[in-house]
């Protein structure tokens, strides 16, 4: 049976029409529903054509106070087909952004349509009336051949379709053909080993195959590094890994360089996939070619770096420290000076050593100097980016979204010469890195702006360490300007930054003046009494190193949304029988006053992941425009819509790793003993250096903070090779 998806229901049921073969749609009395495999959930799209079987039961039901009576087909076999010119004007509707009802019926009429979207013929689909605009989404998602084809050949070995829109674009017309050939290439889309092994038997290849070996090898390695976030392993590991996959190591090695899958890095006796080697390579190249330029080199516009004398910059520097109600030390002088004088300067510090300050001296001066040289600032997250916009009165920018506004900029519109600030830079991975590369010029210079001692990146790698342990330009400010050198919090960081023994802290009294104690207790109700104690939410942020648990970030706000009660409205939804309540598929709900944690950057409303903000009104029903309610975030009154529900969480509490690059007035820390596998001195000096005026740290046992100070950074045993390509003679 020929049918057309017309509504995404839930749990792989949709809504359909009965197609003939000619294309036009085929009445019943009953309504259809269709069944599908799990496989076919992602790909499924509105508007899409499948050829169908299975069987068919008639189901009766009860749905806004009437009786429906509709077939419904559990699919046992299912094939894509491409959307003929009668249904086409559906398929334009719901599949491509810009193309309304009148459009999509007039395009559709076109019988060429079909034949310049397949030849990606862009000059003629704009002349018969397709938007600019909706050219690339058209082109994206209209199942062509390769693309139907792909998704075919990946049902038929029961592997997931949607892999399929990432091998057609690949491979395009050649895509069965490489799957056939090696089918663990697969591997490269992060199919799991075991499924391509299932299916490489299929066409032959046994566990003593070359191409097996060399897939196991692929597997080994790059399960090691994501793990580990390395980017190489240790030959050590390696051999062990093969030892326990009863594969001989030596075999294995060899077919996979022969494969020119992995490489031997000498230095580190390791083994490293030939992605990371390029990746660390091309990163170390080009930071330490933007190391050597000499002055004025690589664009017309970057002359004024030939003219700078140091005494300039002493004196365009006196008239900075004019602008501010104290003097910088000789250290922060030496850095702005730094910064001005070479073309790639790391500024590290601990948390509250005025690196910010430091900072805003340095741009200061050199847009004077420069001239109005174009200045980026930016960041990994978006709380980091904002922070440092509103520290330095500057725009910027997360990474991600730097490398998408010039993706989207003609070549002809990006800079020739440019100065790139880097904020936070010891959460940046080596892949952000690279892509942000991509789209700078020969002739950049770099600030990075960093503390090693905090949170490493998720990703793999460890940029700034590196950068710091290498030959190029550093400055490291020690003098703690955030808190008094006799500071509880001041001295507690210290403790752990310097991984000290027996450290101790003062047990938590309600009426004494203690800026840092332990309260021995992780009892979520406690801690919910303890924050509104000191300011509730607004003033006092909830930290935790982990999502699950007792102390976790889920119970913590489920225990402390509770705590302020369900009297309040809640968030509710339009639905056929009227507003219902919004419920996550975790059973999270809304209520008026909670604050709420961003954990997607939407760029529409300008909101970064990491924001944080509070619902500060809920309509009792949803407007026609879909407007729910409205958020308050960093002093901006937004509209919450239902596209944004899925992109929040309750903020009462967080991450120590959502928490970098904020500062609150209050923090309580929470360490459960949950936390031990994953607790380090990183995240733990993280979380401590978040507290400006008062730390409580609730802990059972302060043994674990110890433990967690003795343990180090443990990111220091990532395995890289970034450090050799950064060294030069300088």
């Amino acid at each position: 049976m020929l049918i057309q998806v017309t509504k995404r229901r839930q749990n792989g049921s949709f809504s359909a029409k009965r197609v003939a073969d000619d294309g036009s749609v085929i009445h019943t009395q009953n309504s259809l529903s269709v069944v599908l495999p799990g496989a076919y959930w992602d790909v499924a799209k509105v508007g899409t054509l499948w050829n169908v079987c299975g069987p068919t039961t008639e189901v009766t039901f009860t749905a806004n106070g009437y009786t429906i009576t509709e077939d419904r087909i559990e699919v046992d076999w299912i094939k894509f087909v491409k959307p003929n010119t009668q249904l086409l004007e559906i398929w334009l509707q719901k599949n491509v952004k810009g193309i309304g009802v009148v459009k999509a019926g007039r395009l559709a009429r076109n019988p060429r349509l079909i034949e310049m979207i397949e030849e990606q013929d862009v000059h003629s689909l704009l002349e018969v009336g397709v938007p600019r605009q909706s050219i690339a989404p058209l082109l994206f998602n209209f199942p062509s051949p390769v693309h139907m084809a792909a998704i075919n050949w990946l049902a038929a070995h029961d592997l997931p379709v949607r892999l399929a829109a990432s091998l057609s674009a690949v491979w395009r017309d050649k895509t069965i053909e490489m799957l056939e050939e090696n089918p663990f290439r697969l591997l490269k889309f992060n199919l799991p080993f075991r499924q391509c092994c299932e299916v490489a038997k299929k066409f032959g290849f046994n566990s003593s195959h070359p191409k097996y070996l060399a897939a196991l090898a692929f597997n080994l390695i790059s399960q090691y590094c994501r793990i580990t976030s390395s980017t190489l392993i240790p030959r050590s590991v390696f051999e062990k890994e093969c030892t326990a996959m009863k594969a001989d190591f030596s075999k294995v090695l060899r077919h996979a360089m022969e494969e020119e899958i992995v490489g031997y890095i000498r230095g580190e006796d390791g083994f490293q996939l030939e992605g990371e080697f390029l990746l660390e390579a091309l990163v170390g190249q080009r930071l330490r070619n933007a190391m050597l330029r000499s002055a004025g080199e690589g664009s017309c516009m970057a002359g004024w770096e030939c003219g700078i004398s140091q005494e300039e910059i002493k004196l365009r520097l006196r008239e900075f420290e004019l602008t501010i109600p104290f003097s910088l030390t000789d250290a922060q002088r030496h850095a702005v000076v730094l910064a001005c004088r070479i073309n790639v300067i790391s500024l590290s510090g601990g948390a509250g050593t005025g690196k910010t300050t430091i900072l805003k001296a340095i741009l200061t001066v050199l847009e004077k100097l420069s001239l109005g040289i174009d200045i980026y600032q930016m960041a990994l997250s978006g709380r980091a980016a904002q922070r440092m916009a509103e520290a330095t009165g500057r725009p910027a920018s997360t990474i991600a979204k730097f490398c998408v506004d010039m993706a989207r900029d003609n070549q002809r519109t990006r800079p020739e010469h440019c100065i790139v600030v880097i904020d936070e830079a010891s959460m940046v991975d080596l892949y952000s890195m690279h892509n942000l590369l991509r789209y700078l010029p020969a002739a950049t210079r770099f600030i990075f702006v960093g503390d090693v001692d905090q949170l490493p990146p998720v990703g793999g790698g460890l940029l700034f360490h590196h950068i710091m342990k290498s030959d190029f330009p550093s400055v490291e400010l020690r003098e703690v300007k955030r808190q008094s050198a006799g500071s509880g919090i001041h001295l507690f960081a210290t403790a752990i930054r310097h991984q000290r023994s027996a450290i101790v802290l003062p047990d938590y009294q309600a009426k004494a003046d203690l800026d840092c104690s332990i309260l021995r207790s992780v009892d979520p109700v406690e801690i919910s009494e303890l924050v509104q104690a000191h300011g509730g939410s607004k003033k006092c942020a909830t930290l935790t190193g982990m999502q699950k648990g007792k102390a976790g970030v889920e119970n913590l706000n489920k225990v402390m949304q509770r705590k302020l009660g369900f009297e309040r409205p809640a968030v509710r939804l339009a639905g056929g029988e009227g507003s219902f309540d919004y419920v996550s598929s975790t059973g999270r709900k809304f209520y008026l006053n909670d604050p709420i944690l961003v954990t997607k950057n939407d760029y529409k409303t300008g909101i970064r992941n990491g924001d944080l903000g509070t619902i500060v009104k809920v309509f009792d029903e949803a407007t026609e425009d879909g407007r729910l309610g409205l958020l308050k975030i960093d002093g901006r009154t937004i509209d919450l819509s239902v596209d944004m529900l899925d992109n929040l969480n309750l903020g009462y509490a967080m991450t120590i790793h959502k928490s970098q690059g904020s500062q609150w007035e209050n923090v309580v820390l929470a360490l459960d003993q949950g936390a031990i596998r994953m607790l380090d001195k990183t995240l733990l000096y993280t979380g401590v250096t978040r507290a400006q005026k008062k730390l409580i740290v609730c802990c059972e046992d302060m043994d674990l903070v110890q433990k967690a100070v003795d343990r180090g950074s443990v990111a220091f045993l990532r395995k890289t090779n970034l450090l050799q390509h950064l060294k030069a003679d300088f």
